[in-house]
């Protein structure tokens, strides 16, 4: 089968949730999950573009055992938190900003 030469490939192997929204993103992996075995979605738009997806096979998740995981669950852990500590100064920063437009400046 020949794919558009914009098509997101992915791996073809099973892929943990959290891998797939790296691959695709919030938006559409949650419109993955959502999907059936065989359902092709309606297009859906990400901040990349359009996009429609086929589910090919779903397997049920299976629970790992805590010390199998642990440095992946620690390195999320630090990531959110980087990222709640960014969000938070750049609130800041906006709320303490003061924009001045320039007369000339267009409409």
């Amino acid at each position: 089968m020949k794919l558009h030469p914009d098509s997101v490939s992915i791996p073809d192997a099973s892929l943990p949730v959290n891998v797939l929204r790296r691959h695709l993103g919030p938006t559409l992996a949650s419109a993955a999950l959502a999907m059936n075995v065989g359902d092709i979605s309606p297009p859906l738009q990400s901040p990349s573009g359009y996009h429609i997806l086929r589910l090919m096979e779903r397997q049920p998740e299976q629970v790992q055992p805590y010390q199998t995981v642990r440095e992946e669950v620690k390195a999320e852990y630090f990531r959110r938190g980087r990222d709640e500590a960014l969000q938070h100064y750049l609130d800041d920063l906006r709320q303490k900003a003061t924009i001045v437009r320039s007369p000339q400046a267009p409409g």
